[in-house]
């Protein structure tokens, strides 16, 4: 974990913080697995999963630039706006300078990167 990402504070806290929103809560029920997101890594409730253990994976998902459609209005059995939920990793990512890159890998803080496989 980064300086930045200490700084920021847990992905869990950051999310509860600003849309009262806990991903702790989902329980990965498999509800989102048949989301029409194109080229996921991860489902959507893998990558709130991530979140509430302030796992950067959260943030450097392919799912998570991917479900823009996909999601909105969809509240989910635990209860969570998965809109809402998404717009807070996402500028989250920005603000941690984890971004996915075209090719598939991560690019985080320093340039580093790591390649799926």
């Amino acid at each position: 974990m980064s300086k930045l990402s200490r700084a920021r504070g847990p992905l869990r806290q950051v999310v509860l913080a600003a849309t009262g929103q806990d991903v702790a809560k989902c329980t990965n029920c498999g509800d989102c697995e048949d989301l029409p997101i194109p080229d996921k890594d991860l489902t959507v409730g893998e990558m709130f999963q991530f979140a509430a253990r302030d796992d950067e994976s959260a943030l450097a998902s392919r799912t998570l630039w991917a479900c823009d459609g996909a999601i909105e209005g969809i509240v989910c059995q635990a209860r969570l706006d998965l809109a809402a939920v998404v717009a807070i990793l996402r500028r989250e990512a920005g603000l941690r300078g984890v971004a996915p890159s075209p090719n598939g890998s991560r690019v985080k803080e320093g340039g580093q990167s790591t390649v799926d496989g």
